[in-house]
């Protein structure tokens, strides 16, 4: 099958993470890929050919005007006419729009003289007699028959498992069977192309701090692998690992390479002992108020929970959840004298074994006011002596940007990601969140608590 990947030699926006560089590639990600869509220094250029790499350019389908302009656009296309392509993708486009039949009269009329791949990323599923036959015949018989239609596959986290797996059943399964029945065969023609990106605050699937997202992953591409319904598959891989923290962009593609590369249809989580939800914290995202955690105030009413409309899809980037998520916060008012802390006992750690623990602080009148005014808050986190701190593998990053990804991310407060790393020395670790460092009278708001196993 096609194993895919975008984009390589992208680093992360959070420099605390190292640099997704070609050395970088060589050591995470070439073990389970062989399609590549991006942008590759010239001086590597060599290596992919030695490797057997296929290698993509992309094909912007932005405001599309009719079938004529689709074909200038090929036309002018690098991975179309330069020798150092195999191809393109065309993204992307959404099944209903009118985009797709400008799109199939377009492809129809490209005549494609080196007979290069083209690959075209949808969104949604058919459900036009017609319109929507012609859309993936015309796709999958691109090429000469190579064509791929690159369904854009990206999950986000459900609380539950059983509410996930029933989220993928439709999301997933239904829609191999939608395609299937639309174009007999069509899963030999169709990529499931998931998303791998979990970088709060800048792009995020990964909505619930009590899911262990490396799980759900996993959880993704073991159903393409064993449910009958995608026997025969095209291909699967991802898109966004330059929006994965780094730990999570390694076990992306040690995945790809236990399902697609060695054909394995177990579950790798198994081996490492993950799973859905860790369970070692509870109450992580204040949904529930106050409740599991234990409060030491300054005084009355220096400590409580409150709703920020959009928080978590504009400041935190968590990306096309249900509405609400991640608004719900924990605010610390600060006082002259004591601090105020909030604390709650993490259970069930294996000794010697490494955990991440992240969490988000944000100024709430910077938060209400849709305020922009970065900087390094006096919120933080402390350890008992259960836990030893990596210090290496430990960062706060302040979002320093002034524009967001998209424009929902404009014109908000902007946060601070705290990231820790320790080897757990107890079974239990008592994690208290203290304002010490804060100024009298600074409101500081937290949540997206996620305590985790790291995989090493």
């Amino acid at each position: 099958p096609i194993l895919y990947n975008y984009p390589p030699c992208t680093n992360n926006s959070l420099p605390e993470n190292p640099p997704y560089d070609w050395d970088w590639q060589r050591k995470h990600l070439f073990l389970g890929v062989n399609t590549l869509k991006g942008r590759i220094p010239k001086k590597h250029w060599g290596e992919i050919q030695e490797r057997g790499l296929l290698w993509l350019d992309n094909v912007v389908l932005t405001k599309l005007k009719d079938a004529e302009d689709l074909v200038g656009r090929l036309r002018k296309s690098p991975g179309l006419t330069e020798p150092q392509y195999d191809g393109v993708t065309c993204d992307e486009l959404f099944f209903g729009t009118p985009a797709v039949m400008l799109y199939t009269d377009g492809l129809r009329q490209f005549d494609n003289p080196l007979n290069r791949l083209i690959y075209t990323y949808v969104v949604g599923k058919p459900s036009q007699p017609g319109a929507h036959h012609a859309f993936m015949s015309t796709c999958l018989n691109a090429s000469r028959g190579q064509g791929m239609l690159l369904y854009e596959a990206y999950c986000r986290a459900l609380p539950t498992e059983a509410e996930a797996m029933a989220y993928l059943q439709d999301f997933v399964v239904d829609t191999i069977h939608k395609f299937n029945a639309y174009f007999p065969g069509a899963v030999a023609g169709t990529m499931f192309v998931f998303g791998n990106f979990n970088q709060i605050p800048i792009l995020s699937l990964d909505h619930e701090p009590e899911v262990d997202s490396k799980y759900y992953l996993d959880m993704q591409l073991h159903l393409i692998a064993n449910d009958p319904a995608f026997a025969g598959l095209g291909g699967t891989g991802y898109w966004g690992n330059y929006v994965a923290d780094e730990e999570y962009y390694r076990w992306s593609f040690r995945l790809l390479r236990h399902y697609g590369v060695e054909g394995r249809t177990d579950m790798l989580s198994e081996q490492h002992g993950f799973t859905y939800r860790p369970g070692h914290l509870q109450n992580c995202d204040f949904k529930e108020g106050l409740q599991g955690w234990t409060v030491a105030p300054a005084s009355e009413g220096t400590v409580r929970t409150e709703k920020l409309a959009n928080f978590g899809k504009t400041s935190q980037g968590r990306w096309g959840g249900v509405p609400g998520i991640g608004d719900t916060v924990c605010v610390l008012t600060r006082q002259n004298g004591p601090a105020n802390s909030v604390s709650q006992k993490a259970s069930g750690l294996q000794a010697g074994r490494l955990y991440t623990l992240q969490f988000i602080v944000a100024d709430y009148q910077d938060a209400v006011a849709k305020r922009i005014n970065p900087r390094r808050f006096g919120l933080n986190a402390v350890l008992s002596e259960g836990a030893e701190v990596l210090p290496e593998k430990s960062y706060v990053h302040v979002d320093k940007r002034i524009k967001g990804r998209y424009r929902h991310n404009d014109n908000v407060a902007r946060v601070n990601l705290h990231h820790i790393t320790f080897r757990a020395r107890l079974p239990e670790v008592t994690i208290t969140f203290q304002d010490s460092d804060a100024a009298p009278g600074e409101e500081l708001a937290f949540n997206y608590v996620m305590l985790k196993p790291y995989f090493e």
